[in-house]
């Protein structure tokens, strides 16, 4: 019996990228679940149509705000779809400019042997402790609207929160030796995929004023439950292994390194199955080699 994947991709622009993307999973072990920002230039017509074995879903599109709790309904809104349709074996959440870098049957059959184990990244409650107040404790309702920004909108969310200490008001919903979190990208196998839909009213409560959630909220919500056994990597800090993907994000940045000629080859040899993120604007020789080595292995079982 074949295993099915469901691949979801949160996209935002790199449209050529996009399409490289999801040739690259077309496959009929997989169907392809695509979220366009809301303001993006992403023509849909030229994404639809173009896989010739898996099915292509494209859901509603929705205006997304970078550490915004827009992210986390993106996220659900694209785990309701995929559950909607069939129990997958795993359902993998991507980026769109992120890359396999081994070919899609070689990264399926990992998956499939390893199956059963959830491939999150989880950093520790101890190690982060400080960034419980800036991201939890103290709600944002205007998080949505600054996104990386500085803005009226974000001086207008530091005086609320310093209101709320004074005040004494805290998020109740999640307790700080409770926070701990990591990537946002992971590959969770059905059971986990349902569990997190169950719990979509408490963690939206929790949440939803929140800064950066998407880190947060699997992580936090596995913690102490069965499914952190069943983790690849079942400890904290089990950095790049732990959902196998190579990113890189420089000390005091908040976005990964872009993979250019110098970065390509240790992302290749990391012995990662993905890789983030790609600009095909700036390097499209990067891509169109790593897909090109991709096909050769794949196809002749050498490089």
């Amino acid at each position: 019996m074949i295993k099915r994947h469901a691949y979801m991709i949160v996209a935002h622009d790199q449209e050529e990228l996009l399409q490289i993307l999801i040739r690259a999973l077309d496959s009929i072990e997989n169907d392809i679940f695509v979220h366009i920002d809301k303001d993006s230039s992403i023509n849909m017509d030229k994404i639809k149509g173009i896989t010739t074995q898996s099915k292509l879903y494209i859901i509603p599109r929705q205006k997304v705000s970078w550490g915004g709790y827009s992210l986390v309904k993106v996220e659900m809104a694209l785990l309701k779809e995929a559950t909607q349709r069939c129990p997958y074996s795993y359902y993998h959440l991507l980026s769109g400019v992120d890359l396999p870098l081994k070919g899609i049957e070689e990264v399926n059959e990992f998956y499939n042997s390893n199956y059963g184990k959830q491939f999150i990244n989880i950093r520790s409650p101890k190690e982060f402790k400080k960034y419980y107040n800036q991201r939890v404790a103290y709600k944002m309702p205007f998080k949505e609207r600054w996104g990386k920004e500085i803005n009226f909108f974000k001086v207008a969310d530091k005086l609320l929160v310093q209101l709320q200490k004074i005040l004494g008001l805290k998020n109740k919903n999640l307790e700080e030796k409770d926070f701990c979190f990591g990537s946002q990208w992971w590959d969770i196998t059905d059971d986990l995929a349902r569990y997190i839909l169950k719990n979509s009213n408490q963690i939206e409560q929790t949440y939803k004023y929140s800064s950066c959630a998407d880190e947060i909220f699997v992580q936090s919500l596995i913690l102490n439950t069965k499914y952190w056994e069943e983790l690849y990597i079942p400890e904290f800090n089990n950095q790049m292994a732990g959902n196998m993907r190579w990113i890189t994000i420089p000390e005091g940045k908040s976005s990964p390194l872009t993979i250019d000629d110098t970065l390509i080859g240790e992302a290749k040899s990391s012995g990662m199955l993905w890789a983030r993120k790609f600009d095909y604007d700036k390097f499209p020789n990067v891509v169109n080699d790593l897909i090109r080595s991709n096909k050769k292995v794949q196809f002749n079982g050498e490089e």
